[in-house]
């Protein structure tokens, strides 16, 4: 036997419930006895005393006071221990409850096959798990199930100080698994919440040449595989991804969209890098969007070759145009012409070397606000004769040296089509080297 203060082993434990037992076997003969009248007899030898039937040695005294304070309350009151995943000594309604009041624990060790079912108990010790279970064989450690009518969980692990309500370690197979083979069952197969700033649920593979899943869902029905919820008015992220070296989030599927993104804000935001431009190194390849410090966007187009970088293509930026988009049909949005259509807009010639702002959006043309250039056809009718120059450009920004059209000659009419920004809120300005009437025709805008 060892001595006070130190954790019993279970032999000891074994040895300690078989004297108990023995003990209240023989205190309910006695007592069957006395109630039948019968005479008592006399009380056999006890199975700690020596050979010569004496009282067992000190050593062996202390060990049991020792035993019995390790375990609790357990064996003293008759609740049984669970020791090899079977529960010696009697079992009582509770025989399976395990509960600890100060320093010590329930030391499972399974070496089995054996399941330990409906163990619960509570643990104020900061310092010690409630209960350790340990698996020598080839069967699981600890094996909980409910009936299929029941709402509670198999099993429930709560702590309210700062360690995980539960943690399961694995060398070579799953650390946790939840299991829920009930059809129609709303329930979840595993399920963690927190109230803290720690993780509701935490998987990690240490072995840096393992290919395993620190966590992984698998659904065979029309549910999710994973599904993460946060709840609103607070800050947060449902699902986070972060790797250092592989992908931070990967979706694959066989026959549908391998990764559906859906938000209020926006579907999906590619935070910008931290330089200009794309990228400089890196073995990118075709398919990838990247963001500069800019804002443009960029797509990778041709593979990275060895040591090089890929080709890429700018799709959209501060300095774009955007993408064209052709109206069905050309929209007139001004005559200078009297009794011409449309009526808005001065109805007299553009005056020589004189700017006119023109509004492209009128009319219904199609052309949005936001827009940042349009394609237009120009037309000038009644010029005078001579030679002459047109000009077209985005209103609020100085008159350009280009012209977009220069003629000679005393025809009098002239045509043109010319690519032009625009403003802000949609504008224009036009003017002539030469007295004329004029005419803008949309063709299409930029965004």
């Amino acid at each position: 036997m060892d001595v006070d203060g130190e954790l019993p082993t279970a032999e000891q434990v074994r040895a300690l419930i078989t004297e108990v037992a023995s003990l209240r076997d023989k205190v309910a003969r006695l007592e069957a006895r006395a109630a039948g009248g019968g005479a008592t007899a006399a009380a056999a030898p006890r199975p700690d005393a020596g050979a010569a039937g004496g009282a067992p040695d000190r050593a062996d005294v202390i060990g049991r006071r020792s035993l019995l304070r390790s375990l609790g309350t357990a064996a003293a009151a008759g609740t049984g221990i669970v020791v090899g995943a079977t529960v010696l000594g009697s079992q009582p309604s509770n025989a399976n409850h395990i509960e600890t009041a100060g320093g010590g624990w329930g030391h499972l060790n399974d070496t089995g096959t054996g399941n330990v079912s409906g163990a619960s108990g509570t643990n104020s010790n900061p310092t010690f798990p409630l209960v350790i279970l340990q698996n020598l064989g080839s069967a699981g450690t600890l094996e909980v199930k409910s009936s299929s009518s029941s709402t509670i969980a198999s099993v429930k692990a709560t702590n309210s100080g700062a360690a995980p309500g539960l943690s399961g370690e694995s060398a070579s197979s799953n650390a946790v698994e939840g299991h829920i083979s009930q059809a129609g069952n709303g329930f979840n197969a595993l399920y963690a919440t927190t109230a803290g700033t720690g993780n509701g649920v935490f998987g990690e593979v240490t072995n840096s040449s393992s290919s395993a899943n620190a966590v992984l869902g698998i659904h065979k029905g029309t549910g999710n595989s994973v599904f993460g919820f946060k709840g609103p008015g607070v800050a947060g992220d449902a699902v986070v991804g972060v790797a250092r070296t592989g992908r931070g989030l990967l979706g694959v599927s066989d026959s549908a969209i391998g990764v559906q993104a859906q938000g209020g804000q926006a579907p999906l935001l590619l935070v910008p890098a931290g330089s200009p431009g794309s990228p400089t190194s890196g073995p990118h390849v075709k398919g990838e969007l990247y963001t500069d410090s800019d804002g443009s966007l960029w797509s990778c187009v041709v593979d990275a070759p060895a040591g090089g970088t890929g080709t890429w293509r700018k799709l959209a930026g501060p300095t774009s145009a955007g993408t064209f988009h052709v109206l069905p049909a050309p929209v007139r949005v001004y005559d200078s012409r009297p009794g011409t259509f449309p009526s808005t807009g001065p109805k007299t010639p553009l005056s020589a070397n004189t700017a006119r702002t023109l509004d492209v959006t009128v009319n219904n043309s199609g052309v949005p606000m936001g827009a940042t250039a349009v394609t237009v056809n120009l037309l000038l009718v009644n010029a005078v004769a001579g030679n002459g120059n047109f000009t077209i450009w985005a209103n609020g920004v100085a008159r350009p040296q280009a012209n977009n059209m220069v003629w000679g000659g005393n025809l009098g009419r002239y045509s043109s089509l010319a690519t032009t920004a625009i403003s802000s809120a949609g504008q224009v300005q036009v003017l002539s080297a030469v007295q004329t009437d004029f005419v803008l025709d949309v063709v299409g805008y930029y965004r």
